[in-house]
This record gives structure tokens, sequence and C-alpha cells, in this order.
């Protein structure tokens, strides 16, 4: 993916070629419902009130079944009661040129590899539409973390864009402290001119599609942008065919299971080299947590407790590291956090084997943090 080095005028620094020929979304009609509630079964409220000191994030989504599986979106929204409330969400599709049409009415041999074809050895002209924010069925995604000022900046740059239908999203129209009052209403245009460099290089890409800007690299892209960092965690995979973190069996907006929002990323922190080693290895224990048994009460119950831990060492600065290190040590002593770090999740056959041969195996995320807190004390001591 092309990367830009430009600086956003935002707060992003805290202190201390998928294949998707079918064009017609398979979620229009929740769409046309959500645009016109009096033929809306279950249409979205029109407005709703958030706390500014509330978790918004952002998640790289696709399906894991239908037609468009291969079609990765993104969602933005705010956690709410334990349950995220979709705010805006967006995918990257071809505008409906005539191959696409021919695929359409005619799905055969000949009209897919002329679409195909159109994708991998040529640009198709392409558009950033909204998606309906009622989604459902079986979704794979991973999110992550973001304020409500990376939220606007979000709306900002839909603001470049010109789209059919136009994005109908919610938008503050009143802020009171922390209490801010959202409405969904269409997004007012602004002329491309004024927007910065970097800006206007991703509104571009969102117009074509080619091998190397598909739907997957463009929800990427927008997800930096707004996170305000160079590079999203490598666990998320470019490869349009690849599920991203955990899947969900999502019913008109809603997550059925434990819905996973990935803190700020390391990049977003002010860190010298030995804080930032903490941060990433925090952050990419709770990647790998979701990759078994990821709706067990045990890898819920780490995943937070470890986010805790996260969003607490981020908050040291860099040069204090007694600090850091009683930081790490008052989360292992908590009563709660000893019995959760030291479970072992789904063993294998040979572990089951070992506990009944009285043989005691540490988990993975003991291992860490008593390394974790072996390197400080080293460090200290220098």
């Amino acid at each position: 993916m092309t990367t830009t080095t430009e600086t956003l005028d935002q707060t992003s620094i805290h202190s201390e070629t998928d294949v998707n020929p079918i064009l017609e979304n398979k979620e229009d009609e929740e769409i046309i419902a959500e645009e016109n509630p009096s033929s809306a079964t279950a249409a979205s409220p029109d407005s709703i009130i958030v706390d500014r000191r509330d978790e918004f994030f952002i998640a790289l989504a696709k399906r894991t079944t239908g037609d468009d599986k291969n079609h990765t979106f993104l969602m933005l929204g705010v956690i709410q009661d334990g349950q995220p409330t979709i705010l805006a969400r967006v995918g990257k599709t071809y505008i409906k040129n005539k191959l696409a049409k021919d695929f359409l009415k005619e799905k055969n041999l000949k009209t897919y590899v002329a679409l195909y074809s159109s994708v991998l050895f040529s640009r198709t002209e392409s558009i950033l539409q909204p998606e309906s924010l009622s989604p459902s069925g079986p979704i794979s995604y991973s999110a992550y973390a973001i304020n409500f000022e990376h939220y606007k900046q979000f709306l900002r740059l839909l603001s470049f864009m010109k789209t059919e239908p136009e994005f109908n999203f919610y938008q503050p129209i009143e802020e009171r402290g922390n209490t801010i009052v959202m409405e969904r209403t269409p997004t007012t245009h602004e002329d491309l001119s004024n927007a910065t460099p970097l800006e206007q290089s991703i509104v571009e890409r969102a117009q074509y599609y080619d091998r190397n800007h598909n739907c997957r690299e463009s929800a990427i892209e927008l997800a930096e942008y707004t996170q305000g960092i160079d590079h999203l965690t490598d666990d998320v995979s470019r490869h349009f065919f690849i599920n991203l973190s955990v899947t969900a069996e999502f019913s008109k907006g809603k997550p059925r299971e434990h819905f996973y929002v990935f803190p700020l990323p390391p990049e977003s922190f002010e860190a010298n080299e030995a804080k930032k080693i903490r941060l990433t290895r925090i952050f990419q224990r709770m990647e790998n947590l979701l990759k078994k048994d990821p709706y067990g009460e045990n890898t819920i119950q780490k995943f937070e407790a470890l986010k805790e831990l996260y969003y607490e060492q981020a908050g040291i600065p860099s040069d204090d590291f007694q600090e850091a290190l009683r930081s790490i040590q008052r989360w292992k002593e908590n009563n709660n956090n000893k019995l959760i770090i030291s479970q072992l999740r789904a063993q294998s056959f040979w572990g089951k084997l070992g506990n009944c041969l009285g043989i005691n195996y540490a988990s993975s995320t003991q291992k860490m943090v008593d390394d974790m807190e072996n390197v400080l004390s080293n460090q200290l001591v220098r």
C-alpha cells in the first residue's frame, strides 16, 4: 500500500486484489429503510447521546459467507453499556460499468474472466459508498480504539468525497462539556482544495480499484489515517481473502458475542525504545489471545485485564522504570488478575497429561508479565 509521511493536523500522539464482482450490496434494502424510517421495520434512532470519554472504535470487517464474503468494509462506532453502536460504515466498491453489468446479467466464465481481468491488470473505477448501519450475519472483524476527535477527523475526510447515495451518518450537532448529541444527517461537502495533501491522496485512491488498491487496502489506509498512525498492526493481513482477528454473529448491528476492541496502538504514544517494547508485547499478546478459544470466559477476562495493564503502562513516563515495575506488580497481585492470568486455556492432550502427572505449566500471559517484571528489575539495578 502506498504510504505517506504527511503529518495530520490532529491529536494523534498521546502523552506519556480482493475480488468482489457483486456490485449490488446485499444490504441495499437496509440502507433504503434506514434513510426512510417510515418504511423501516427496525430503523436506527435519528439521534443518540454519547460521552466524550466513551470508547469509540474503528473496525475493519468482512463477511465470512455469501457472494460478498471477500468484501472488506469499515465500521466506526462507540461502546455503550458494553455493546457497540455503529455510527458510520463505508466500503469501497466498483462503479457499475459495462463489464459489471454484463456479469450481473449473465454470470458465466466469459463475463467472470472479463471482470476479474479488468481488476488484476488495469484500474477499474470505484467509489467509497455508505453501507448499512445494521449489518447481520457472520462478520470477521478487527476493532481498534479511537477517540471522539478521531471520529470527527474521519467525518472530515468523507466530506471531500462525492458518492451516491450520499453519506448519512451520525454527526455531532451539540457539545456540552463531555456530553455530545449526535444526529444522523447527510455529510456536508467540502472542496477538495481545502484538504491536506494526505487527504487528497486518500480521496484519489478511493476512486480507483486495482490489485494494490482494493477494498482491504483502502480500509486499512482509512484506519491508519483516522488513528493518525503510519502502519496498522501486522496482524491484519493485506490479503482480502484472509479473515480478521475474530468472527461474530451480528444481528441488526449488534454482535451476539463479546465485542473486542484493541487499544490505541503502541505507535500512538510517546515512548522510548524500552517502553515501546513493553507496549508492543502486551498488544501482541492480546492479538494472540483471540487465536484460540476467542469467546471462552478466560480469554475475555485476560484480554480485558491486559488492556487495563496496557493503558496503565502507556500513561507512565518513559524514563520512570520504577513506576512501570510497580504497575506490573500491582496488576499481578490483584486477586482477580492472579487467577485470570494463571489459568490455561483449551489445553492440548499433552498439557492435560502433564497436569495429571503433577507438572504445572505457566500460561503464556503469565510468562510474559513475569519476563517484563524481570527486565524492569534489571534496568533498575544497572
